[in-house]
């Protein structure tokens, strides 16, 4: 959205953060379920359109005024009732994210003397990543982090966690090209 912005309005962007800002926090997230105002202060946020409406309709706001002890009560069980909902969501999205972690997960595991070729950063370019090797593995560090000897890079020993390792056996059996969306 910001990029968006900043495209529409190249000398004046700055001036429409306030109401990027009010937009990012109107809208509802996807993983709770509210949007963030709803969750600070218990309510829907009250913007242009609203007000609009509420013109349109006529309905006064005096209407909505409340004793502060009501006003206070009704926040606090809105809250709690935001809090809850936003719980349950996230713990739905959370199972909905290992289920789906879940299907294209493999175990994987090498051995000290093992070659492997690593997924590491491209000289020059450090956004950029490809895989190099054969490259040996020198120690175990902990369950999924290793230590390669890479003597043909600026830095002759690396940590590297096995997600950014295939090993050599499995490349021959693949016999094609690899990139990382690929694992």
């Amino acid at each position: 959205m910001l990029r968006a912005v900043a495209e529409d309005f190249p000398d004046s962007w700055d001036q429409t953060l306030p109401w990027i800002l009010f937009a990012y926090r109107e809208v509802s997230v996807e993983t709770l379920g509210f949007s963030p105002f709803e969750l600070l202060y218990g309510r829907s946020v009250v913007g242009p359109l609203s007000l609009l409406k509420d013109s349109w309709l006529e309905t006064p706001f005096a209407s909505y005024l409340k004793l502060v002890v009501e006003f206070v009560h009704d926040t606090r069980d809105r809250l709690r009732s935001s809090i809850t909902h936003a719980k349950q969501h996230a713990e739905e999205q959370k199972n909905k994210s290992k289920v789906w972690y879940d299907k294209t997960f493999c175990s994987r595991s090498f051995e000290p003397g093992q070659e492997i070729l690593a997924l590491l950063p491209l000289p020059g370019n450090p956004l950029q990543a490809k895989y190099c090797g054969p490259y040996t593995i020198l120690e175990k560090l902990g369950p999924v982090d290793y230590l390669i000897d890479t003597p043909n890079r600026r830095k002759q020993k690396t940590c590297l966690s096995c997600k950014s390792a295939l090993s050599c056996i499995d490349v021959e059996m693949k016999n094609c090209f690899l990139t990382p969306l690929m694992l």
